[in-house]
C-alpha cells in the first residue's frame, strides 16, 4: 500500500499528538474510574455525572481525534480535541462549582496541545473560545454547592492538580523535543548539501549520501543501489561503512523481486526478521548479514527511479516514522547525486575521447604527453596522479 510522504516535521507533529492522545485518554478513563468508585462508596451523584462526562469523553478522544489524526489531518484533530477538552472541562465545573478553579486552570491543557500545530486563524478563534470557557468556568465556581462531599474535596482537588500540572508539562516538553528534533534534521540536511557541493567523484557521493542516511536513521549501515537504465540491474553506487559496497555485487531485479517493487511502486518497504513480516528472499538476506530489520527507500530524481537506498540495522524498533520521513527527504538528495554523478562521468567521457571511436582525443593526449614531459606522474594544473583524475570508468 502506498504511502503519502511527509515531512520530518510533519512525522514529528503526528507522533507528539498520537502520544498525548493516549496520555490525554488514560487520563480520562483513570479519573472517571476514580469517581466511579468514590460514587459507589459515597453515592454522590456528582461524581457519578463526572464519571458519565470523563468516561464518554475518552471514548470520544478514540473514535474522533485518533481517526481523524490517522487519516493525515492534523490540524483538524488537534481542532476537536482541544474543543472537547474545553467542553468536558466546563461541564465539569458546572456539576462541581467546587472544582472551578482548577477547571479554570485545567483549560490551559487545550490551548498548550494546541499552539504548536494550528495555523494562526484557527489559533486565534479556539484562544477566544478559551478565554470565555475560563471566565465562565471560574464564574461557576462561585456558585454555592451544599452537596460537597467534605471528605473527598481535598483528594479530588489534589488529584486535579496533579492531572492539570502533569498534563501541562507534558506539552511543554513535547514542544521543546519537536524544536530540537527540527533543529536535528535541519542541520542534517544542510550537512549533507553542504558535502555533496564539494565532491563531483561519484564513489565519493555514494559514499556521503550512504552515510549520512545510516547516521539520520540510526541504522548500522546502507548500501546505495544505482539503477542501470540499459540493463535493468542495480549496481552498489556507495555505502556506509564505506567499501562495502565494492564488496557487494550487482543486483537483478529477477532475483530480489521486492527492489522492483519499491522501484515500480516508488514507495519504501520495511522488512523484519521477527515475526516472519516481509519478502522470504530478503528475511534470508537479512539472517544471512546477521541484521533483524531492513529499509528499502526508491531514489527518485525528476520523476525518474534511478536506485535504491538499502538500510539495515541489528536492533528491532530502531527506526521511527520521522526518522522515515527524514530519510525520504535524504533519499532524494541522494537520487540527485547519482543523477549528477552520471552527468559528470558523459561529460568527462566525451571531453576525453571520440564519440564515434571511443579513442582518446587531443585533449587526453595532451593531458598524457604532459604527464611524461615532466616526468613526475601528476597531471598538469592538477596534484593529484592523472589515474585518478582522468578515470572514465563509474562505479554504477
Amino acid at each position: 500500500m502506498n504511502r503519502a510522504p511527509v515531512s520530518p516535521d510533519e512525522a514529528t507533529q503526528r507522533g507528539q499528538v498520537k502520544r498525548f492522545l493516549d496520555l490525554l485518554t488514560a487520563a480520562a478513563s483513570g479519573s472517571g474510574a476514580l469517581l466511579a468508585a468514590q460514587a459507589i462508596t459515597s453515592g454522590n451523584g456528582k461524581s457519578w455525572a463526572l464519571a458519565i462526562v470523563l468516561a464518554t469523553y475518552a471514548v470520544f478522544l478514540v473514535l474522533g481525534p485518533r481517526r481523524i489524526l490517522a487519516r493525515g489531518r492534523l490540524e483538524l484533530a488537534v481542532t476537536a480535541m482541544a474543543l472537547a477538552s474545553t467542553a468536558v472541562i466546563f461541564g465539569a465545573a458546572i456539576i462541581e462549582p467546587s472544582s472551578g478553579l482548577i477547571a479554570a486552570t485545567s483549560l490551559l491543557i487545550p490551548i498548550t496541545a494546541a499552539v504548536p500545530y494550528l495555523e494562526v486563524k484557527s489559533l486565534r478563534l479556539l484562544m477566544v473560545v478559551a478565554w470565555l470557557a475560563t471566565i465562565a468556568t471560574a464564574a461557576a465556581s462561585l456558585l454555592p454547592d451544599p452537596s460537597a462531599a467534605p471528605g473527598g474535596t481535598g483528594v479530588g482537588r489534589l488529584w486535579g492538580l496533579a492531572v492539570v500540572s502533569g498534563l501541562v508539562l507534558f506539552l511543554l516538553y513535547q514542544s521543546s523535543e519537536r524544536l530540537k528534533a527540527s533543529s536535528r534534521e535541519f542541520r542534517r540536511l544542510f550537512s549533507l548539501s553542504s558535502d555533496l557541493a564539494e565532491s563531483t567523484d561519484p564513489g565519493v557521493l555514494g559514499d556521503l549520501v550512504a552515510r549520512h542516511l545510516a547516521e539520520a536513521t540510526g541504522m548500522d549501515d546502507c548500501l546505495i543501489y544505482a539503477l542501470s537504465a540499459d540493463t535493468g540491474r542495480l549496481t552498489p553506487f556507495g555505502s556506509h561503512p564505506a567499501g562495502r559496497s565494492l564488496s557487494s555485487q550487482r543486483e537483478s531485479l529477477w532475483e530480489r523481486p521486492v527492489l522492483g517493487q519499491v522501484i515500480r511502486d516508488r514507495s519504501r518497504v520495511i522488512i523484519e526478521v521477527a515475526g516472519g513480516q516481509g519478502d522470504a528472499v530478503e528475511r534470508a538476506r537479512l539472517e544471512g548479514l546477521g541484521r533483524k530489520v531492513m529499509v528499502l527507500l526508491p531514489l527518485v530524481a525528476h520523476s525518474d527511479p534511478v536506485g535504491v537506498a538499502e538500510l539495515t540495522s541489528t536492533q528491532r524498533g530502531s527506526i521511527d516514522e520521522r526518522r522515515l520521513a527524514l530519510a525520504g527527504s535524504l533519499a532524494f538528495e541522494a537520487a540527485m547525486a547519482i543523477e549528477n554523478g552520471r552527468l559528470y562521468q558523459e561529460l568527462h567521457q566525451r571531453a576525453l575521447h571520440d564519440p564515434l571511436t571511443g579513442l582518446a582525443n587531443r585533449g587526453l593526449s595532451s593531458i598524457e604527453s604532459g604527464m611524461r614531459s615532466r616526468g613526475s606522474g601528476a597531471c598538469p594544473a592538477h596534484s593529484s596522479p592523472c589515474s585518478s583524475s582522468i578515470s572514465t570508468t563509474s562505479r554504477p
